[in-house]
């Protein structure tokens, strides 16, 4: 990949640090991270430490601690290296003390609060007058819209999701469990090459399907029966996310009808969907098929959310969204009817915003 890329993402950051009132972010997101250097480990603590970014206007640093050095200086060469090591808060300090900086801004969301006030405290006793500023959605918003490389690995991700679940479809049976089903998508995302899973696999069978975010259990996949498949995988970093529901035996009546309105709701979605509509606008257009079926109250969730490096990121396709939805999108659009003790249907494509409407890159 050509690391350019990155040092465009890092100058289009820099061009809203006048308007957040910062001269340097601190970059700690995993996912915003790997966005603006291509580094790929990390770790899966809530203080994830695999690394971070110093960016200012003139200047990008990579810190990181000693397990992260060698492929910090393999997978990001072009960005000055720092490693912290015994006392990381007093190494950190001391790089920003020696960029000289004096207005820091730091993801509010991935700096927990004991490590904001050790930070502010040390700065404190080393005598170094420093403002920290709480940024928050800047990175999330830049990736909102994706490029043609990210776009052809999302591509790379739905492929790989469309073989797994077509293989996953021929162990649907009666009398298998749901956590086996759910162990299988493990299995097949390596057997496939994936990078990893996008989320833990969602398998709801019989009542359980009326959980929208179901945890798979020991319970057997019974006949005459829905079962709700949601399952993604990671290529390059980027996620891929579907959702398929399948009957085994003879289907109710009431479930088949609501199979067909998730169908239509999400087809007219889909046709509808393009650039320069509201993100509330193209969630109504599912919900209102559904409302006028009288099955609106059960249909308890937004229409969809971006995919990219995380499965679930900006934009929300929801009733209360105002996002305007713009060409280079990956969104999902995912209407669903859960009908408690009875069972629920859902459906879920990842499509590509177009100027003039949308392609479905999770075709099979």
């Amino acid at each position: 990949m050509d690391r350019s890329i990155f040092w465009e993402r890092i100058a289009r950051l820099r061009s809203f640090f006048p308007n957040e009132g910062v001269s340097s972010v601190w970059i700690k997101s995993p996912e915003n991270r790997r966005y603006l250097s291509g580094f790929r480990a990390q770790d899966t603590l809530i203080t994830e430490s695999a690394g971070s970014l110093l960016i200012g206007e003139k200047f990008a640093v990579f810190l990181t601690d000693p397990r992260y050095e060698l492929e910090a200086k393999e997978t990001v060469p072009d960005f000055e290296l720092r490693i912290l090591k015994n006392d990381q808060i007093k190494d950190f300090c001391k790089t920003v003390m020696d960029f000289e900086i004096k207005r820091l801004g730091f993801e509010k969301e991935y700096v927990t609060y004991g490590t904001y006030v050790e930070i502010k405290e040390k700065f404190k006793s080393m005598g170094y007058e420093i403002e920290l500023i709480p940024i928050s959605g800047i990175v999330e918003e830049m990736r909102q819209v994706k490029d043609q490389y990210e776009i052809e690995a999302l591509r790379k991700s739905a492929d790989m999701i469309l073989c797994i679940m077509e293989e996953l479809k021929g162990d649907i049976k009666i009398g298998i469990t749901e956590k086996e089903l759910c162990f299988k998508v493990y299995e097949l995302a390596f057997k496939y090459g994936a990078e990893y899973l996008a989320f833990p696999p969602i398998v709801a069978s019989g009542s359980n399907s009326a959980l929208p975010h179901a945890i798979p259990t020991f319970k057997r996949i019974d006949n005459n029966e829905p079962v709700i498949v949601d399952i993604g995988v990671k290529v390059d970093g980027y996620c891929s996310d579907i959702t398929r529901t399948f009957f085994i035996g003879k289907v109710e009546p009431e479930l088949e009808k609501i199979y067909s309105l998730v169908k239509e709701a999400q087809k007219k979605a889909i046709d509808k969907a393009k650039a320069g509509m509201k993100a509330s606008e193209l969630d109504s257009i599912a919900r209102k098929e559904i409302e006028g079926a009288g099955y609106g109250n059960y249909f308890t969730h937004g229409l969809g959310h971006g995919v990219g490096l995380s499965v679930h990121e900006a934009p929300r396709i929801s009733k209360t969204s105002s996002t305007v939805l713009k060409p280079g999108m990956v969104i999902t659009i995912e209407p669903g009817i859960y009908i408690p003790n009875k069972g629920g249907v859902r459906l879920e494509e990842m499509i590509l915003i177009k100027e003039d409407g949308s392609e479905v890159i999770t075709n099979e």
